[in-house]
């Protein structure tokens, strides 16, 4: 099996700071997908999720799993900002030698799980990080299965077209985006959600928006252990 990793994101219409961000990191015997969502759309909250971010890749890297991965950072961070900052935080870790994937959750929005037979929205309350004095992060563990599909989005997805004045998010479009696409298409899964919810802000996104997915492929049979990555990263050149 082939793990498939999809990002997209976008900051504000208007505002130079996205306050998602995102991380990958290798370890041990598998690999584990970070995505944290900074309330606001200010410098500040660009600063406090990669914050978030950065630290919870630390933990990871030291064998944290993810209930203590959340629970230390709400802790450095609700010390930090005072209790005046909040940021939701989830995290897919794929372990190679128990041949499952855990989630957690920590926020409003839930994740979403398509396999060959179930699928299933993880939404259970889950508190974000950082301004409550105690918090509740949601964890999960399921087998590894050819052809599963994970997505997480940050807020600004689950609401896009609230502002517009139009039709709004509906998780039914989402569903039908992951199960006409295969696990190995986890990239264009993820471009295809932020374009319907960007196209439901009519162009113009009201709030950052992220979409994160993880598709679990068969693979190649002449595989020979190479591992792939490409990225693709938007940069504003002033004109002069």
């Amino acid at each position: 099996m082939e793990i498939k990793i999809g990002i997209a994101s976008l900051a504000k219409n208007g505002v130079e700071y996205c306050g998602d961000s995102y991380s990958l990191v290798e370890r041990l015997g598998g690999m584990t997908l970070i995505l944290s969502d900074g309330h606001g759309n200010t410098a500040a909250a660009q600063q406090t999720s990669r914050w978030v971010t950065q630290r919870a890749r630390t933990l990871v890297l030291q064998g944290k799993d993810n209930d203590a991965v959340a629970r230390a950072v709400h802790d450095e961070l609700y010390e930090m900002k005072d209790r005046k900052v909040a940021c939701a935080l989830t995290i897919f870790g794929v372990d190679a030698e128990t041949e499952s994937v855990s989630i957690g959750r920590s926020g409003q929005t839930p994740v979403y799980v398509w396999t060959e037979e179930y699928e299933t929205a993880y939404d259970d309350e889950a508190t974000a990080l950082g301004m409550s004095r105690s918090v509740n992060p949601q964890t999960y563990e399921l087998p590894l299965a050819q052809g599963m599909i994970l997505v997480a989005v940050t807020e600004g997805v689950r609401t896009a077209g609230k502002k517009r004045g139009g039709a709004h998010f509906e998780e039914e479009r989402l569903w039908e985006i992951i199960r006409g696409n295969p696990a190995e298409d986890a990239e264009f899964i993820a471009k295809n959600i932020l374009e319907y919810a960007l196209t439901l802000d009519q162009e113009q996104p009201a709030e950052d928006m992220t979409v994160a997915v993880l598709g679990v492929s068969p693979g190649n049979a002449e595989n020979t252990g190479v591992s792939f990555l490409s990225a693709s990263y938007p940069i504003s050149v002033l004109e002069a």
